[in-house]
């Protein structure tokens, strides 16, 4: 049987590690589904085409890849906003979108009478995935669409980012040429890495306190054994900033914490702002890192997006595998290890949350309700070594920067993009990805906007954990704008910040979760907690949190 365009796209897909298909298939795509089935490639049918976008970002985290594909028009731009996480948090998402016909368009631009899902404008679909893309372009004859095809997945591997390939509903089905060796990541040398390496080591050996802050590119582009191979070879302290939080086992030598924000907990801003040679590793920095940027600019090598920068001088390029590999060859240099001895004494290896927050000191108001710390200490002790723990964008985030989860791979966030209910979507993408069993920290303002999600959860989960924060309110949008709230037990919310309180357990238990609890105090949280890691299925737990809790790391000094 001759290859087809949709065959080849999806064989492509299969021969880097894509085992899903996600999306709702509607008439324009439903061709790709039918032949995914077929290849063995599992479409995984989501409740929304947010959760679709989210469930494929998630996906290609934590297996290199994915596939995604909705209806046109309808379903694509319901996705944008997840497509646009994957671009800033680095995320190979590969949407393949089945595009009008030419004869709808001839139709449109004939009679003017708008095609399914068209507003009336060429392209449409196109030029918007173009701002969120790495890769946009649409084909329009079949004997194309391998090249087209190949060169988006090539660009996707090398960039981490999403592509977008839009194909004519008609063409699907249309023949076209075999698939011919593999599409592989390919990293591009400069010649240069060796010479970087060695003035990395020099600023080292030349300063007090060297440290290195570690991104999420390490782990997009597999580099996590290289890297952790020259930690143990040099030994200063090291960082993660939030989006690469558990890239490294967080018990290695030298762990100082996760640096999420100039709020982080005091021992890793110590390490971290007051180094005077801060060697950042592929990091991607977000709003929350402004303080950092701004203040250590011209004592920062700073290596990612294919790029290299000393302090305030020109980026310039630079592989960031190559400049690993060198920078352990290079590191037989004296001068660098006799700095490394010195300054190996200054990391702070603390495995516990409790070890981890010694430094917060929380005001708790006198109140039996349930504090984020109370909450977030609950939850590290709980932690399971076969966890994937998946955190919201929520006032919980900057708690959960110190949970003590276990091993590579076993935490989410998106604390870059800063999307609230992306941790629902993400959960179904990673409950086809990863071993681990999902446990999935949500606000309760960011459940509402993707509650549906919990459907996905149930119907193809064997035992997921979701944990809603029931506060009533957008606590964290109260916190930026507002923070008196948590100040003064008299000063009202915002008006517009309030939630309609929705019974959450009822909801899940309609959702297809079978294991439900509702927990208000210390002790129904712990039983909870422990009856969930017991339970051999999907469970919900409701958690009523004071709504006028705050982080220690929010509140006034």
């Amino acid at each position: 049987m001759p290859t087809t365009v949709a065959g080849y796209a999806l064989t492509r897909l299969k021969q880097i590690g894509v085992g899903h298909l996600f999306g709702i298939p509607g008439t324009s795509c439903a061709a790709l589904f039918d032949v995914a089935s077929k290849i063995g490639i599992k479409p995984v049918l989501t409740s929304s085409e947010l959760e679709a976008g989210y469930a494929g970002d998630a996906y290609a985290r934590l297996k290199g890849a994915s596939a995604v594909s909705v209806s046109y028009g309808v379903g694509t731009l319901s996705m944008v906003n997840a497509i646009a996480s994957a671009f800033a948090e680095r995320s190979a998402v590969v949407i393949l979108n089945g595009g009008p016909r030419k004869s709808d368009e001839w139709f449109e631009r004939r009679f003017g009478v708008l095609f399914s899902h068209s507003i009336g404008r060429q392209d449409t679909d196109l030029n918007v995935f173009r701002h969120v893309c790495e890769f946009a372009e649409k084909i329009v004859r079949p004997e194309d669409a391998p090249d087209t095809i190949d060169r988006a997945i090539q660009i996707a591997l090398n960039k981490a980012r999403p592509v977008y390939i839009e194909i004519p509903s008609d063409l699907w089905d249309k023949p076209c040429a075999e698939p011919v060796a593999t599409v592989v990541h390919q990293s591009q040398p400069t010649g240069l890495e060796s010479d970087y390496a060695k003035r990395i080591l020099e600023v080292i050996a030349a300063a007090t306190q060297p440290a290195i802050l570690l991104g999420i590119e390490l782990h997009r582009y597999q580099l996590q054994d290289e890297i952790q191979e020259l930690l143990a070879d040099v030994k200063l302290p090291w960082a993660t900033t939030m989006l690469a939080k558990s890239i490294l086992d967080e018990g290695l030598d030298g762990f100082s914490g996760v640096y999420d924000s100039d709020l982080a907990p005091k021992p890793v801003r110590k390490v971290i702002e007051q180094s005077d040679a801060l060697i950042s590793l592929g990091s991607v920095f977000g709003v929350d890192h402004t303080q950092l940027l701004r203040d250590s600019h011209d004592r920062m090598i700073h290596v990612a997006d294919e790029s290299i920068r000393f302090g305030c001088e020109t980026p310039q390029h630079c592989d960031l595998k190559t400049l690993i590999i060198e920078l352990r060859k290079e590191f037989q240099n004296t001068a660098s290890r006799a700095a490394a001895e010195r300054t190996q004494s200054r990391s702070v290896n603390q495995n516990s949350y409790r070890e981890r927050r010694g430094w917060a000191k929380t005001k708790e108001r006198s109140t039996k309700q349930i504090s984020y710390e109370l909450l977030f200490e609950t939850i590290s002790e709980n932690i399971q070594n076969d966890w994937l723990v998946i955190c919201d964008t929520c006032l919980g985030s900057y708690p959960a920067a110190d949970l003590a989860v276990r091993g590579r791979d076993s935490f989410i966030g998106n604390p870059v993009w800063l999307s609230i209910g992306h941790s629902v979507g993400a959960a179904v993408g990673a409950l086809h990805s990863s071993e681990r069993r999902p446990f999935v920290i949500c606000g309760d303002g960011g459940l509402q906007t993707i509650v549906q999600g919990l459907s996905s959860i149930a119907a193809y989960g064997s035992n997921p954990i979701v944990l809603v924060i029931d506060n009533g309110t957008y606590a964290i949008e109260q916190y930026l704008i507002d923070p008196r709230y948590f100040e003064d037990p008299n000063h009202p919310p915002l008006s517009y910040v309030c939630l309609n309180r929705w019974d959450y357990v009822t909801v899940a238990d309609g959702l297809g979760f079978k294991y439900l609890y509702k927990a208000d105090t210390e002790e129904t949280l712990k039983d909870a907690l422990v009856g969930a890691v017991k339970w051999d299925g999907p469970g919900f737990i409701s958690v009523r949190v004071d709504p006028r809790s705050l982080p220690p790391e929010n509140q006034p000094n």
